[in-house]
């Protein structure tokens, strides 16, 4: 499973996909949706918040979709 993956991504390794990852934490409120983008502090350490990055939006698809995108720009 993980040799699809690491092929789909171009790499040979799990540590190689993680130094290369961004990634954004995701939280749904009754009424908003928080995205939290994260730092990339490589393959032993994981990542951690930007809490200062954070971004919201109404829960419709396109407004969740627009801002997690927006949120990936912001990741490191």
């Amino acid at each position: 499973m993980l040799d699809g993956l690491f092929l789909a991504a171009g790499v040979k390794s799990w540590a190689a996909l993680v130094r290369s990852a961004k990634s954004v934490d995701i939280e749904f409120g009754t009424n908003r949706v928080a995205f939290t983008p994260t730092r990339n502090l490589g393959p032993k350490e994981g990542f951690e918040q930007l809490t200062m990055k954070v971004r919201t939006s109404p829960p419709e698809r396109e407004a969740v979709g627009e801002t997690l995108l927006a949120a990936f720009t912001e990741a490191e």
